[in-house]
């Protein structure tokens, strides 16, 4: 009997790790239960997503310096570190959080840092330090002011999805990391 029960708890455990280990291959919004009175339920992008190939290290390692090359005038600039099994870079996109309010369209400017870890088979893509960038209007100081993000609010407080947001902003966020990652695939 101990035995039948010892075997059924370690096949429990077994699968919860196995449903751990599902490796994201894009970036996608997920609301989540955490509601604030105001603003609504909010959304997380998944920050890590996996490219899974044949390649060695060495020649993931190019792939993404390709990437990042090919997408630059001056690499060096958006270059944090780079080393055998890590690159780490550091961009700015103008206009990528959108929203609409009484017909009118704001944008604001998303600067992010991007880790591709580099091993022999897969890169791992980590998004980190996610912040939004808006210029003052109270102030006649014309420097971009930079806040974290959690997320984004793409519910109102009724669970309703808000229509200034949902399938505005996460998707155009959404499509821009997915294309970073498909164009790397690609190479």
């Amino acid at each position: 009997m101990q035995y039948l029960i010892s075997s059924i708890l370690l096949l429990f455990v077994l699968n919860i790790n196995a449903q751990e280990t599902v490796k994201s291959k894009e970036f996608k919004y997920t609301k989540t239960n955490e509601k604030t009175r105001f603003l609504g339920y909010l959304s997380t992008l998944n920050n890590v997503v996996y490219i899974d190939n044949d390649a060695s290290s060495e020649e993931n390692h190019k792939k993404v310096m390709d990437h990042i090359k090919s997408r630059y005038e001056y690499p060096e600039d958006i270059i944090l570190s780079n080393d055998s099994n890590e690159i780490v870079i550091q961009e700015q996109i103008e206009s990528l959080v959108t929203t609409v309010s009484l017909g009118v369209e704001n944008s604001s400017d998303m600067k992010y840092n991007f880790t591709f870890n580099i091993v022999d088979g897969e890169i791992k893509c980590t998004l980190s330090n996610i912040q939004l960038g808006n210029i003052p209007i109270l102030s006649n100081d014309y420097e971009m002011e930079w806040t974290d993000s959690p997320g984004l609010y793409l519910h109102r407080t009724s669970g309703k999805p808000r229509k200034t947001m949902l399938g505005i902003t996460d998707l155009k966020i959404e499509n821009h990391f997915n294309t970073l990652i498909k164009s790397i695939e690609s190479l």
